[in-house]
Parts: structure tokens; sequence; C-alpha cells
């Protein structure tokens, strides 16, 4: 049987969310060999967590970042790039990958690199609408242009999943621009030209 092609954003994801959500009961905490579990104590609000997001969310820390600001001053948290050809994607950690490849799950997605803003969506819930015509090649977008920079943008309230075409039109001349009529309002925010609106 040949491997799926993928050739859909959100289609992708989705299967990503798929197969995290079916170890997510399973995926445990290891504690290092020769080693002492007291000698790595979660917080408390972790302990309540799937282990598997806790995991995510420490590696998502663990991917250097740096603070930007958007042109309305929202703080971006934006990953730092590796090169030129850096195209947001990084290695999950192997006990992850291993836990996907191990387990043989339905879903098809068992990739070890994976788009790391597609992993701050997955753990705050963002998802596309699979309702919509097309969702299938949604696009997530950063409202926040990547810190008006092009970045990745760690932020998850500045992600939304949406057509690659109204993703493409952020950032045009009129997001930038400031509404005549003396509303304080960008024209873009004004005309409801983006929603949700750029940042």
């Amino acid at each position: 049987m040949c491997a799926k092609k993928w050739t859909n954003h959100a289609e992708r994801y989705m299967s990503m969310v798929q197969s995290f959500e079916a170890i997510l009961s399973i995926y445990e905490r290891e504690v290092p060999k020769h080693s002492r579990e007291s000698d790595y104590p979660l917080p408390p609000y972790m302990s309540k967590m799937p282990y598997l997001h806790v995991h995510l969310r420490a590696w998502i820390t663990k991917n250097k970042s740096l603070e930007l600001h958007s042109r309305s001053g929202q703080l971006c948290l934006c990953l730092t790039k590796t090169g030129n050809k850096d195209d947001g994607r990084r290695n999950l950690p192997r006990a992850i990958v291993t836990c996907l490849r191990e387990n043989r799950l339905e879903g098809e997605w068992r990739q070890e690199k994976v788009t790391v803003t597609w992993v701050v969506a997955y753990l705050d819930r963002l998802f596309p609408d699979c309702t919509a015509p097309g969702w299938e090649g949604f696009q997530l977008s950063h409202r926040c242009l990547g810190a008006n920079r092009n970045e990745y943008c760690l932020v998850a309230g500045h992600l939304c999943w949406e057509p690659a075409s109204v993703n493409q039109s952020r950032g045009y001349r009129l997001c930038f621009k400031r509404c005549h009529c003396g509303c304080g309002k960008t024209v873009c925010e004004a005309n409801g030209m983006h929603d949700p609106i750029c940042l």
C-alpha cells in the first residue's frame, strides 16, 4: 500500500492531531535511567495534563525564540530561524516519534519533523473549520504577519486557520494604513477585510 501523498495544509494538520490524540492516553513520562522520579518533579498544574501535552510544551520552549513586536505593538515570540531555507519545522522528541510509530495507530501521520506553529495550534485547540468548503487547503495564518517580518510566531492568539488566498492577502498596504474617518482603526479592520483582524 502506497503512503498517502499530502497536498493540503489543514488536512495534514488534522492527520497530525488525530495521531497525537490516539497516543494521548498511552504516552507516559519516562525518567532517565539510574535516576529517581523525585529528581524530576512536575509543576502541580502540569501534573493534571496529559504527559504528551507537557512534553510538547517543553519541546516548544526548548526551540530558540526571540521577542519581537507586531506593527500594533503586540508582543510576538518568534522561532529563531536556522538559515535562509528554514521552513519552521523541527524534529519532534524521539520518544514521541517512537510512540507514534510503535503503536501503529490509524492516523497516517508519522513524520519526525513537524511545523512548530502546528504544535502550538494543537495544544491551544485551534482547528480549521472542517465544515467550510475547501477546508483541506486552509493554511495556518499569522495575524501578526510574523511580527511584521514574516517570522514564525509562536503565540497561539496570533494564529488562525483560513483559506490560502486570505492568508496571502494579509499584509497588503491597506492592512497597515489608518482609516481616514478618525476611528483609529486600520482600513483593513474598519472594513472587515480580514476576520480575525491583522495585528
